[in-house]
């Protein structure tokens, strides 16, 4: 049996803790389950190592005393460290998890682990000092674009892969990546794309025009893709040179390059890896369920990042501590915190918070079932909705309430009111059935749900909540009446109505019916299609069919001599344009 054991079972069996106990050889024998003569090399080892004071009764009728110097939980915890200290993360976390540490006594572990920069660098076995490391509540689902469109996972892969095109949100105008020219002819209908040459793919291999058709044909194969809709209708796709692609569609494709400047042209080599591979600005040295690192890619073709690493590390726990009361004073900041340590509040750290461009949304099942057969009901659940409660939950951290699909085209906002939403529901055909509400785990989905099923309880609206896995909830969610997940914001506005319609994995798409669908493809042979869009969106509210719930603020908290802190897109911030100032800096 190890000390540690030894110990723990005297903790177990005495209890109290820096008190004098008299206790006698055989008791203790008993306790450690050995001989009296063992029992006393223990407590030598005990004493040895500072965990307990042992005092011999010497004489007839003297009784012998302990006293325990730590705590069981500080004892833990102090172990873990020695033990990710000496060997790695995952070992301290499958020692805490052995004993059954509490998670609110985790959180001390956490604390230190974030905020000691030098045991963690030595974890990970780097000497570079131009890095962040920074917490995350939860491990990445994938980093493939043929399997998963989400936030965390969009934002990591695009310091991963390169996509033929760049879309300059500021501008609005595209611009090469790993395509350096191309053109359209035939009304659109055949896309040409000149590649660059000599651009590497992060195992050395050169990327070529075999990569690119693979990459896209990827996509037209394999259905359950994100980008699946936005090849189906690809005639061929030809290797005209080493260098050179011609993709040629069915119909007219005049926005072609918003798919280009996306995830779903991303172009990964032809070998498969089991490390995601691409031509990105980082790649891929470490990939679990525990932790993920990602190092510059020196030989990208573009300008390398300043930074030498990013590091995260995953722990289901730290969703359960939103708030930055569980960080002592005295901390010594790691250099990086994202959600969920938004409130925290240091002289020694620069903030930084944008308000989010996507959305929380919940759709309501067109197709079939109870909602589909009732517009009254629909109505009257989108006015009975605790929005002002769903933005007061985390105390602000829910900035406010949405309308539209992307903000800036918010002008008529939907008047709630909880009178009419109950003379609505009075007036519907609903009459008791319980309601199937489908969601995913993680990004607050869990708890809005049930306060969304709590509240509308109160008129009387039955409701059953699944919740599922990511990858499980696209597999399942089809007969679902309705559906709460995340509306993300893209590369531009049109892209993302684009997804939000078209997508496998956007949950709007699920639940419209399939002339609307074919309304949305007919618009995106227009020119002008956001506008066609715009107009298919405002009719799609009037019937009820969803509702974007709020938006968020996202923080970042940061060390003042780290610099070119800017948030994406999606809410995090672009670690290609990250540098430490060294010189000069108290």
């Amino acid at each position: 049996m190890h000390l540690i054991e030894y110990y723990l079972r005297l903790l177990d069996q005495i209890k109290e803790v820096n008190t004098v106990v008299s206790i006698r050889l055989p008791r203790v024998s008993s306790i450690l389950s050995c001989t009296d003569r063992n029992a006393k090399k223990v407590l030598a080892k005990l004493t040895d190592a500072g965990w307990i004071t042992w005092t011999a009764g010497r004489g007839r009728g003297r009784i012998s005393s302990i006293r325990l110097h730590i705590s069981r939980n500080d004892f833990l915890i102090d172990q873990a460290k020695q033990v990710a200290t000496s060997q790695t993360i995952d070992d301290a976390l499958g020692f805490l998890h052995r004993f059954s540490l509490p998670h609110t006594e985790l959180q001390q572990f956490f604390d230190w682990l974030m905020t000691d920069m030098t045991r963690t660098e030595a974890s990970i076995n780097t000497t570079s000092k131009d890095q962040i490391i920074l917490p995350s509540y939860r491990s990445f689902t994938s980093l493939s674009p043929l399997q998963v469109h989400r936030r965390s996972e969009n934002h990591v892969m695009k310091h991963l892969y390169n996509c033929l095109v760049r879309y300059d949100e500021r501008t609005e105008q595209f611009s090469p990546d790993l395509a350096h020219h191309w053109h359209a002819q035939n009304n659109n209908k055949q896309w040409t794309f000149y590649l660059r040459k000599d651009v590497q793919f992060h195992s050395g291999k050169e990327m070529t025009a075999k990569d690119v058709q693979e990459s896209l044909l990827q996509h037209k194969r394999i259905k359950e893709s994100p980008y699946h809709w936005a090849f189906k209708d690809m005639d061929t796709i030809e290797t005209l040179s080493r260098y050179v692609v011609r993709i040629t569609f069915e119909s007219s494709q005049p926005h072609l390059l918003h798919i280009a400047a996306s995830l779903g042209a991303a172009i990964t080599p032809v070998e498969r890896s089991s490390l995601p591979v691409g031509t990105g600005p980082f790649e891929v040295t470490s990939f679990t369920d525990k932790k993920f690192i990602m190092h510059a890619f020196s030989k990208h073709f573009h300008t390398r990042p300043l930074l030498d690493m990013v590091g995260m590390f995953f722990y289901p726990e730290l969703y359960n501590y939103p708030s930055a009361q569980h960080f002592n004073e005295k901390d010594v900041p790691l250099n990086f915190y994202h959600y969920p340590y938004y409130e925290r509040v240091d002289d020694r750290l620069e903030s930084y918070e944008k308000v989010d461009r996507g959305s929380k949304l919940l759709t309501l099942n067109m197709n079939t079932g109870t909602l589909a057969n009732d517009d009254l009901l629909r109505e009257a659940i989108c006015h009975l909705l605790p929005v002002s409660s769903l933005l007061e939950r985390y105390q602000g951290k829910r900035f406010s309430k949405a309308e539209r699909m992307v903000q800036e085209f918010e002008k008529d906002t939907f008047a709630r009111s909880e009178t009419r939403g109950a003379r609505l529901l009075q007036q519907s055909k609903y009459s008791g059935e319980t309601l199937q509400l489908y969601t995913y785990a993680g990004a607050g989905n869990e708890a809005d749900a049930q306060l969304i099923i709590d509240h509308l309880f109160k008129y009387g609206i039955r409701m059953r909540l699944r919740v599922l896995p990511y990858d499980q909830f696209h597999r399942e969610h089809a007969g679902a009446d309705l559906l709460l997940g995340e509306n993300l914001f893209l590369e531009s506005p049109l892209f993302t109505y684009m997804m939000a319609f078209l997508s496998s994995q956007s949950i709007l798409n699920t639940h419209l019916p399939e002339d609307i669908l074919h309304d949305v493809k007919q618009a995106l042979q227009s020119t002008d299609a956001l506008n066609k869009l715009l107009h298919i969106e405002r009719n799609l509210l009037s019937q009820y069919t969803h509702v974007h719930l709020y938006r968020l603020t996202q923080y970042a908290f940061y060390p003042k001599n780290l610099h070119g802190v800017e948030m994406n897109t999606l809410g995090w911030v672009d670690y290609r344009k990250l540098w430490y100032d060294i010189g000069g800096f108290e």
